[in-house]
């Protein structure tokens, strides 16, 4: 991972309001997709102990972006190649795994949902393309791993919705499960214009000190950087 951003949600009031999640957290990574997904199953894992913990009963979701649903002759879909992580190298059982893409030929284990209306707590895991960018979102969505490099924050704002509203419009004493976290990979150069975008889409509120800023950066895990 090289750098992990930390953006408080705007508005202020809707937040106080506890509509929405008070963070976002931005984690670059400069690795394998294959070590980015096992991050965030181990992340959304350990959300779910937390919860549990606390006698809520919210499943948190994990959702996995893809571009593209099928690839050209010879290369494994992106959809499949995730969801082949997710079952051999993370343990997660096919049954959790929703598969929400156009997607010509899936193993027959996997599990399809055709539309946004079968999505429930029964699948934790989300694979989805662009077709559910629009017109769904679940406030126990936590995470959201986007495959491929990400160039732009349109990217990331597109898929925004999905993640930042806050389960029983409640925030909880603990600030991970108030959270909703991202993980990219960016280059270097573009992070700091991505997190502009997205601070100007969220229209962040810095606070009364001017020297003050909204954004912080945590050096977390392999191959991370610190960047400001």
């Amino acid at each position: 991972m090289r750098a992990k951003r930390i953006i408080p949600v705007s508005t202020r009031a809707v937040v106080e309001a506890q509509l929405l999640k008070s963070t976002i957290s931005l984690a670059d990574y400069d690795s394998s997709p294959e070590e980015m997904i096992l991050d965030v199953v181990k992340k959304r894992a350990k959300l779910e102990r937390q919860l549990k913990n606390i006698g809520a009963a919210i499943v948190p979701k994990a959702i996995y972006v893809v571009e593209t649903s099928n690839t050209v002759k010879g290369q494994e879909p992106r959809p499949i190649a995730i969801w082949r992580t997710l079952v051999k190298q993370g343990k997660v059982a096919a049954e959790e795994i929703a598969i929400c893409t156009n997607t010509k030929e899936i193993p027959k284990e996997a599990v399809r949902v055709a539309t946004i209306d079968q999505l429930s707590d029964a699948y934790p895991h989300i694979i989805f393309n662009k077709k559910l960018q629009e017109g769904w979102d679940d406030p126990s969505v936590y995470l959201c791993y986007f495959d491929g490099e990400t160039g732009s924050g349109t990217r990331i704002q597109q898929v925004l919705g999905r993640a930042v509203r806050q389960p029983g419009v409640k925030h909880f004493s603990d600030e991970d499960l108030n959270t909703a976290y991202f993980f990219v990979n960016c280059p270097n150069e573009l992070l700091e214009k991505i997190t502009d975008q997205l601070k100007e889409e969220l229209r962040i509120y810095k606070g009364d000190d001017p020297t003050s800023s909204p954004l912080n950066s945590r050096k977390s895990g392999r191959r991370c950087r610190r960047s400001r």
